[in-house]
């Protein structure tokens, strides 16, 4: 039994020998053809390296195209959501040579207060249905509305600005001609839809007219989609100076364009350079309209309708008006700005005596005086 066992170690050790001399074997192959492809690249380097060589440009030309080759993008840390677009790599930007606001044709910019509906349906229409190419897209808060915020940097990358210092909607709509990085900035409210092809017209109407001085403005679309009011005629109603008007040369939107007295501010635009700005006194609701009109004309530009500018708003508020809308901060935009640009004040104070007290206009009266006194 104990020579059977010694005989079976004897045949296992054999084994054990011969698959190690194997192996050394197999080791030698190859360590010695990596020693051939070592020397092989090191021949050919010296070839490709040699000046006298017809191979040395090919060499030059590779390193070249390697050093330009780009770095992986980063990816974005994984969420719980997927992200709206691919990431972009994270040299890009410092890429940029050119100031990014050379880069962008126009700035579609408005204000909103605690209006999330429809300032979502206003930016996802625009995305849908417009042409958005070196287009910006800025939103005004003068609310604080984190929904709005969301929406605006994360889903559609354009830039939101948190401002309430001053509430109203003349200061919010001032500031975004003074925060927008494009050529030309068109401003509507937060709850309008602009008819097909509307954008792209006006980024080609600013490339046919770099210089346009004039404040541009287009029909507004009653909700049958048919009607439109191209203009505001300039009388009293309702608290307010400016009543909807429909001039036949704007009832074809391939019409040419035409002057206009005054018109409705959902909708405006001019290049950024020449915008004139809102009294910084304004304050709530009411006397843009008429008065930056007029501000364009005393500048010695025009004020245009372009019959294809065309644009739908949402008046109907079912849960009501949310931001504050009062008599007396109508009649001291009114007076203030009229007073600014020398305009007479006598149908301001005639036409708010029937909504106030004489004592109530003569004290937002002397308000105004103090704010923007005549002269």
């Amino acid at each position: 039994m104990n020579l059977i066992v010694l005989l079976v170690c004897l045949i296992l050790a054999l084994i054990l020998l011969g698959l190690l001399a194997l192996g050394s074997r197999v080791l030698f192959e190859i360590l010695r053809q990596q020693g051939r492809l070592l020397l092989r690249i090191e021949e050919i380097e010296a070839r490709l390296t040699d000046p006298g060589s017809s191979q040395a440009p090919l060499l030059e030309s590779v390193n070249n195209r390697a050093a330009f080759l780009p770095s992986p993008p980063t990816l974005p840390e994984a969420s719980g959501t997927a992200s709206p677009v691919s990431a972009l790599p994270s040299n890009v930007e410092a890429a940029e040579t050119v100031p990014v606001r050379e880069k962008i044709e126009l700035t579609i910019g408005m204000a909103t207060y605690n209006d999330f509906d429809g300032i979502y349906f206003t930016l996802q229409a625009l995305q849908l249905y417009q042409d958005l190419a070196n287009t910006e897209i800025l939103v005004i808060d003068n609310y604080g509305c984190q929904e709005t915020r969301k929406l605006v940097e994360d889903w559609l990358h354009g830039r939101y600005i948190l401002a309430t210092d001053v509430v109203g909607t003349a200061a919010p709509r001032d500031l975004v001609f003074r925060e927008a990085r494009g050529n030309a900035v068109l401003c509507c409210d937060c709850h309008v839809l602009f008819a097909p092809g509307a954008i792209a017209r006006l980024k080609q109407f600013y490339r046919e007219h770099p210089d346009c001085g004039d404040l541009l403005q287009g029909p507004l679309l009653y909700d049958d989609g048919k009607q439109v009011a191209t203009h505001f005629d300039p009388s009293w109603r309702d608290q307010m100076w400016g009543t909807w008007g429909s001039d036949p040369r704007g009832q074809s939107p391939d019409a040419e364009p035409f002057e206009i007295p005054m018109q409705g501010l959902g909708v405006f635009s001019c290049l950024k350079r020449v915008w004139p700005g809102f009294h910084p006194e304004f304050r709530g609701f009411g006397g843009e309209e008429g008065y930056i009109h007029e501000k364009f004309r005393q500048a010695g530009s025009r004020c245009l309708c372009l019959p294809w500018f065309r644009w739908m708003h949402r008046f109907g508020r079912p849960s009501g008006v949310l931001y504050s809308v009062t008599v007396e901060d109508k009649l001291r935009n009114y007076l203030i700005g009229h007073a600014e640009l020398g305009l007479d004040l006598a149908p301001i104070l005639e036409h708010f005596s029937a909504y106030l007290s004489q004592e109530q206009i003569r004290t937002v009266a002397e308000q105004a005086k103090i704010a923007a006194p005549a002269g």
